[in-house]
């Protein structure tokens, strides 16, 4: 007689445990899901690839502007005083192309002749908070220059540049 209520109470007890299992393993499906696109998939529109350290939206603590911005021209916010707290360490690039802009840019930073770094395709309404220095520097304080080109989305073909005058300072070896 009591052979059968514990075999009834290990199937309950076994088809609980399946459906908790189900329900955990639909949570965690439902989570991947919602969850936000990878980068890769974020910039699939493009025919080009996206620097890796992009990310999409303003840089915190600023806005985006999405009004349309005339063919030839670019709207986007730059760090004047960039700082590197070691030639092999991350530094506050803070570059934002804003959403309106009809090209893919891309920034390179100029000490004299040498480019010290270069980002990869930048799209509009993103932004590159910080990288690495492609040269190396020593410490100290350098005079340079933000080169800012403008490319055709289509195409990825360079139609023209601008320059910016900025500051590079490299703490410490």
């Amino acid at each position: 007689m009591y052979r059968p209520q514990r075999q009834s109470e290990k199937r309950a007890f076994l088809i609980s445990a399946a459906v908790i299992s189900a329900v955990v393993l639909l949570g965690i499906l439902a989570l991947l899901l919602v969850k936000e696109t990878p980068p890769d998939s974020q910039w699939s529109g493009y025919s080009v690839t996206v620097d890796p350290l992009c990310e999409v939206g303003p840089l915190p603590e600023q806005t985006d502007d999405p009004s349309p911005v005339a063919e030839g021209s670019a709207r986007y916010r730059m760090n004047r005083a960039v700082w590197y707290p070691s030639p092999r360490q991350e530094g506050t690039v803070l570059f934002q192309s804003d959403s309106g802009n009809r090209h893919l840019l891309k920034i390179s930073y100029w000490v004299g002749e040498r480019c010290v770094y270069e980002s990869g395709f930048i799209p509009p309404g993103s932004h590159i908070a910080r990288a690495k220095l492609n040269e190396s520097l020593l410490a100290g304080q350098y005079e340079a220059v933000c080169r800012i080109e403008l490319f055709d989305r289509q195409t990825a073909q360079s139609i023209g540049f601008l320059q910016e005058p900025i500051t590079v300072t490299v703490d410490r070896q």
